[in-house]
């Protein structure tokens, strides 16, 4: 649980955030760092200033899409303006039963190819060239398409996973395999090169949903004898291999929903009562950037998938709009447009 006294201060200070407005944060309006404790008590460290970037940001249109085929679109920025495109009504090319779906969960748009694809961005290699998505078969594996020939390969095939991401070192994903209860589910990290489709386990602990710059975040799966497995976050280094349990917040569940200029995790800590969002600077050392009112509110400001950085900062669709972090200013929003943002600013 939260402490009370906590608790009080993320709900003073939400109330200042708000001011009587219908959203955390109104138009050009930034949340800037201030040094206030973090949800795990821990003690929270000074946060080194980054320089400040431009106040002028040049223009770029962002491709932002809902879960289903046909919700794409573009957000014009500076402006904020929404401009829906019919192109984004596409579908996977081979046996999903409903045209969509599998684990993709959304659309992004491939600037090298010039079209939407019928995943999230993640399942989408690094230049752009190809995407993948999990089996439909019995035999599980993966398809892997040409973006844009959309010439298909399956590989890894006798097992089923679901993908986490597609980086430069390959395909990280997940495998559905039995836990000693005997229940089935995918857990694990696996590394899958998309030529080959040879599979290499990193490691079988874990449920994992992010790979950043330099590790894989997550959690232990869930387990009736540690009721408290969700409230621990787990970094996998890519380079070492090593697991560490690295940030705690009890009574909720940390997400790293993304990362800042200088690719330290951006975490997500909420209950019913309380909000905190916060950058890790190291093992439970969090600093915190904003906090708002829990699950109770319809304040709660809910994200939207992943998010995406460029050079601009972090981008992540939210349940109040398209909203954009940097280090200098904060969070400020740039869209009333919800969804989740499907490729960078261009």
């Amino acid at each position: 649980m939260v402490r009370r006294s906590r608790v009080f201060v993320g709900a003073v200070a939400a109330a200042a955030l708000l001011g009587g407005c219908t959203v955390p944060f109104t138009k050009a309006q930034a949340v800037r760092p201030r040094p206030t404790p973090s949800p795990s008590a821990q003690a929270t460290r000074t946060l080194p200033t980054d320089p400040s970037p431009s106040t002028s940001p040049a223009t770029c249109r962002i491709a932002v899409a809902g879960n289903q085929p046909g919700s794409g679109g573009f957000v014009t920025v500076p402006g904020g303006d929404f401009t829906p495109d019919s192109k984004s009504d596409v579908k996977l090319p081979n046996a999903d039963p409903n045209g969509y779906g599998n684990g993709a969960l959304g659309l992004s748009f491939d600037f090298a190819a010039g079209k939407w694809l019928p995943v999230r961005r993640t399942y989408v290699a690094p230049n752009g060239l190809s995407y993948a998505y999990g089996s439909f078969d019995a035999d599980g594996g993966f398809y892997v398409i040409d973006a844009t020939s959309g010439k298909v390969r399956e590989i890894a095939k006798g097992s089923t996973f679901l993908i986490v991401e597609w980086r430069d070192a390959g395909i990280y994903a997940m495998r559905n395999d039995p836990l000693p209860s005997g229940a089935r589910i995918f857990h694990g990290l696996y590394l899958v090169n998309p030529d080959t489709g040879q599979v290499r386990q990193l490691t079988s602990r874990g449920n994992w949903s992010v790979i950043g710059p330099l590790a894989a975040w997550g959690y232990d799966y869930a387990d009736q004898n540690q009721p408290d497995t969700s409230h621990t976050l787990l970094r996998y280094d890519l380079v070492s291999g090593g697991v560490v349990s690295y940030f705690t917040a009890a009574g909720s569940s940390p997400t790293v929903i993304g990362f800042d200029e200088q690719d330290r995790p951006i975490v997500n800590s909420t209950n019913d009562v309380a909000q905190l969002i916060s950058i890790m600077l190291g093992v439970n050392q969090a600093y915190q950037i904003s906090s708002g009112p829990g699950y109770q509110s319809t304040q709660t400001m809910n994200f939207n998938g992943q998010a995406v950085s460029d050079g601009r900062g972090m981008w992540i669709g939210t349940n109040h709009g398209l909203m954009l972090y940097t280090t200098a200013y904060g969070f400020t929003k740039v869209s009333d447009t919800t969804g989740q943002v499907a490729g960078r600013c261009h």
